[in-house]
This record gives structure tokens, C-alpha cells and sequence, in this order.
């Protein structure tokens, strides 16, 4: 998954090979729920204003053997209203929008540059630190997966081409935002790492790396154990049997070749 690359490799070997989490009961994670709601509505008000081109777009490479969603692209001229969305709004909504799309016309007569954007929430803590250290790492992994998408050519056809490539980081209590710019930098990290990861499917397990580029990391890793470890070798014996049988082929074609 896409927004898993900058993850520990190790963990996106146990999915890909379809291993059961270490994880049960309740998950941390659930507070999530509420950087879903500040997605929502962002994206809605991104509709309201005319520029939303699209929502969730999903992006595949066969190639990488990697896939995800992109949270919404935006850009161009504001779009008309739909008479049946307007009728909702109260005239005070209606006479803002009429305003804030003359201003946007007026500001960019060529239309708002096309624009990726991946959202993540964070607390007001992580929030500031970003703002003073920089994104964190497997959120510009995943961006830069997203920009690869387009060198791909991996977008919907008719989809316009995508001018920039943006990391929104949304304050859960204050929404306050940060914006970052995904760069070629990215892509190449994203990239290493894709390739680090095939090279190593289906019979070597890569390095665990929990808790070595992001500190919180091994915290929140789905195949930890209750003495503080995580990926181990051993989990590897719970795959599917689909997996074993193609780890059996790629093993018979490497010794095969070394036969050669």
C-alpha cells in the first residue's frame, strides 16, 4: 500500500503475504477516526468552492506492485454551482461562494494550478514540530508514490496533468495547516524503497527498521509482541498457502538458475 511504504518493510512483506496481525483488541489507532471527519470536511468545502476534480482517486502500478488513493485534486476555474447542492445552502453560504469564486477568477484568470494533495491530522504537538523539523518521512513516502503515479502515467484517462504534489497536515484540535511540497527527492526514496521491497519478495525478508526512522514507529507496529519485539522471522510461518507456493516457484527458478 501506498501509505505504507515508509513503514518498516518488513510489515508490508507480512501483509503482502497475507499474515495475520500479532495485534488484538482494542486499536490505538481508532482515534484516526476523527482525521477521517476533518478529511471529509475539507473536502467538501473543496467541492463548494468549484475546484474539486476528484475524491479517493485510485492510483495502480503492476510494475511496483503498489496501489492507493489519492485524498482529493483540486484546480482549474471554479467549476458552476449544482442547483440541487445550492438549494441546501443558506443565502449567506450562497452569497460567500459567489464572492470567494470571483476573487479565485480574478486572482488566477488562468485557472488554480492542478493540485495532489494528501491529508493527514495530527495532534497539536506534532504539528509544531513539523512546522519547525519538516514532514515526517512515511507521510512523504506516500506522496511521493502518489507523483511517481503520474510519471507512470497511472491516472484516470482524461484526468488533467497534475502540476503539483502537496502534504496538508491538519492540527486536530485548532486545524491549524501545514503545507509541504512533495518533491522529486521523495519520489526517488519512494522508489528505493518500492525496489528494495520486490527485490526482496517472496523469499527474503528485509531488515527490520521499527522504531529506527520514526521513534513511535515500533509502538504501533500490527505485528509486535507483548515483550517488546515486532517482525519476526517466525510470523512468517502463518502466510498463506498461496504464498508458500510462490515462495516454492521463486525458489526452484533461483536454484535452477545457479544450476545453469
Amino acid at each position: 500500500y501506498a501509505s505504507h511504504i515508509g513503514y518498516c518493510l518488513p510489515r508490508q512483506f507480512f501483509e503482502r503475504a497475507r499474515v495475520p496481525s500479532t495485534v488484538t483488541g482494542d486499536d490505538p489507532r481508532r482515534v484516526f477516526w476523527v482525521g477521517t471527519q476533518l478529511e471529509w470536511g475539507l473536502i467538501n468545502r473543496v467541492r463548494q468552492s468549484g475546484l474539486l476534480i476528484g475524491d479517493q482517486v485510485h492510483v495502480v502500478s503492476k510494475e511496483h506492485h503498489v496501489s492507493g488513493y489519492v485524498d482529493f485534486v483540486y484546480g482549474g476555474k471554479p467549476r458552476p454551482d449544482d442547483p440541487a447542492d445550492i438549494a441546501d445552502y443558506s443565502p449567506e453560504w450562497q452569497s460567500y461562494l459567489k464572492t470567494y469564486k470571483a476573487k479565485v477568477r480574478k486572482a488566477w484568470p488562468k485557472g488554480v494550478p492542478v493540485t495532489a494533495v494528501e491529508l493527514k491530522s495530527a495532534s497539536e504537538f506534532s504539528v509544531e514540530k513539523q512546522f519547525t523539523d519538516g514532514p515526517q518521512f512515511h507521510n512523504t513516502m506516500q506522496g511521493g508514490i502518489y507523483k511517481l503515479a503520474q510519471r507512470d502515467g497511472l491516472y484516470p484517462d482524461g484526468f488533467p496533468e497534475i502540476e503539483r504534489f502537496q502534504l496538508a497536515v491538519i492540527a486536530k484540535s485548532s486545524a491549524k495547516m501545514l503545507v509541504f511540497d512533495i518533491l522529486e527527492s521523495h519520489v526517488e526514496k519512494a522508489l528505493a524503497r518500492l525496489d528494495e521491497l520486490n527485490d526482496a519478495w517472496p523469499l527474503e525478508l528485509p531488515a527490520c527498521t521499527c522504531g529506527v526512522t520514526m521513534g513511535w514507529e515500533a509502538n504501533y507496529c500490527p505485528y509486535r509482541t507483548d515483550s517488546g519485539g515486532c517482525c519476526g522471522d517466525g510470523l512468517i510461518q502463518g502466510a498463506t498457502e498461496e504464498f508458500w507456493k510462490l515462495a516454492d516457484a521463486a525458489l526452484a527458478a533461483r536454484e535452477g538458475g545457479q544450476d545453469g
